[in-house]
């Protein structure tokens, strides 16, 4: 097989003296192969510092390259070692982080996948 796209299967039976079948006029099967992954959305930029423990993060909209799902998670480790909060997989283009610490620096990251969990 080559790379991502539709692939059907079509079938001839034969018997021990080979009498084969027609072929058939539609696939016995097919299945769509999706390797490519959406392109990484950008989050809007954040203010340098909010007052509070919530804060509502917005990113660009990718669903015209297949993005079906967004991900985003919080740190206060820039290199992300740990995960302070963390939105689920989500369909919406914005999400509200609550219990956040005041006057606490955290880093946020985002993630998109396609309807293949690319």
């Amino acid at each position: 097989m080559g790379g991502d796209g539709l692939y059907e299967f079509f079938t001839i039976g034969a018997d021990a003296v080979a009498n084969a079948e027609a072929a058939p006029a539609t696939p016995d099967a097919q299945i769509t192969v999706d390797t490519q992954a959406p392109t990484l959305p950008t989050l809007a930029a954040l203010p340098t510092f909010q007052a509070g423990t919530e804060m509502l993060v917005s990113w660009s909209d990718e669903s015209a390259s297949g993005a079906a799902e967004y991900r985003v998670e919080v740190s206060t480790d820039p290199a992300f070692g740990s995960i302070d909060h963390d939105s689920g997989w989500i369909a919406a283009l914005s999400t509200n982080f609550n219990g956040l610490t005041d006057a606490t620096q955290y880093h946020y990251r985002i993630q998109a996948r396609d309807a293949a969990a690319n």
